[in-house]
Formats: C-alpha cells, sequence, structure tokens
C-alpha cells in the first residue's frame, strides 16, 4: 500500500466534511504529490499528514501536496514531529481566514 494515494487528485463533496488521513504503518508517502480541491460549500476538511515512515528519514508522505480549501469554511491540517510539509507543497486556506497561503518548503 505504500504510495496509494500519490499523485491522486481528491474532488471533495458539495456538503459536508472531509477527512483524509493514512495508516502509520502501512501507507507512508501516502499523499505524495497529490492534490485535494474543495467542494463548492465543503464544510470541514481535516488533513492527517503525520509520519508514515518513522525513524526512517524518509518523510516525504506530504511532499507535493496541493490544498485548494478557499471554498471551505474550516481546514486543519495535522503535521506529525517528523513530518514536513514539503517541497512545492501548496495550501490555499478558507476565503476569510486570518491565515495566509503558505508555499513549500
Amino acid at each position: 500500500a505504500h504510495n496509494c494515494f500519490e499523485s491522486a487528485q481528491f474532488h471533495l463533496p458539495d456538503h459536508g466534511n472531509a477527512s483524509l488521513s493514512m495508516s502509520v504503518d502501512i501507507a507512508p508517502k501516502s499523499f505524495k504529490n497529490s492534490h485535494i480541491i474543495a467542494g463548492q460549500h465543503t464544510q470541514y476538511i481535516f488533513m492527517d499528514c503525520t509520519d508514515g515512515t518513522k525513524g526512517t528519514g524518509h518523510n516525504d508522505e506530504c511532499l507535493n501536496l496541493r490544498i485548494e480549501a478557499q471554498t471551505a469554511h474550516y481546514l486543519q491540517v495535522v503535521i506529525g514531529a517528523e513530518s514536513k510539509l514539503s517541497g512545492d507543497a501548496v495550501i490555499e486556506c478558507p476565503r476569510g481566514s486570518t491565515h495566509r497561503q503558505r508555499e513549500g518548503g
């Protein structure tokens, strides 16, 4: 199940919530190069980007992840202690958010 959602594109529902997470031991690199797009009225998006390869130094499960959450009401991204939201990662926050867009690095 390694890289099971690598380079996948997720179109979230127009209404309701979305929760995206991976198994710590089974699916490392699950969201590498993935693109997540909120629906027109998606309420809540929860993204779990915790380390799937704990202690190995291969913590790129969210490398180049792109989240387009401008139309969502709420976005929560959890990044584990050994994980990185890195590369060309982009998070476009919900409209009206006090947070700025986060890009790469």
